[in-house]
């Protein structure tokens, strides 16, 4: 879905993804929107030169979706989530949305943060089993 956009935009970028099957429980739609939100987020925070990695990984009973980029961080990190927003464009109504996405999923998202130096996103979900 984001792949065009990164190509037109020149955006470099690499996935690295776990190549076992696993299974969370969960809205696929809603999980994918929020998903879009963080990348659109990472696209929108540098004008040239931006990197993103997107990587998962297993950790104890949850699954890590980490997005990584390079743009210039986020200057109010603990007003994320609460419809506030530090950009010139938008209302912050996306980390929200995101943020109650990923509780009503039971999971965790967390965002570290470097000003002039990138942001990493990461989503825990817990493994369905």
């Amino acid at each position: 879905t984001i792949e065009e956009l990164f190509k037109n935009k020149r955006i470099k970028y690499r996935v690295n993804y776990i190549d076992d099957d696993i299974y969370i429980l969960g809205d696929y739609d809603k999980l994918k929107q929020v998903l879009i939100n963080v990348l659109k987020n990472s696209v929108e925070s540098k004008d040239n030169n931006l990197k993103i990695e997107i990587d998962n990984h297993l950790l104890r009973n949850e699954i890590c979706i980490s997005i990584k980029d390079n743009g210039c961080g986020i200057k109010d990190l603990e007003h994320i989530g609460k419809g506030y927003s530090s950009k010139c464009e938008g209302m912050g109504i996306g980390t929200t949305f995101s943020k109650n996405i990923i509780d009503k999923h039971n999971g965790k998202i967390i965002y570290e943060t470097i000003q002039n130096e990138g942001t990493t996103v990461n989503i825990l979900l817990p493994l369905f089993k």
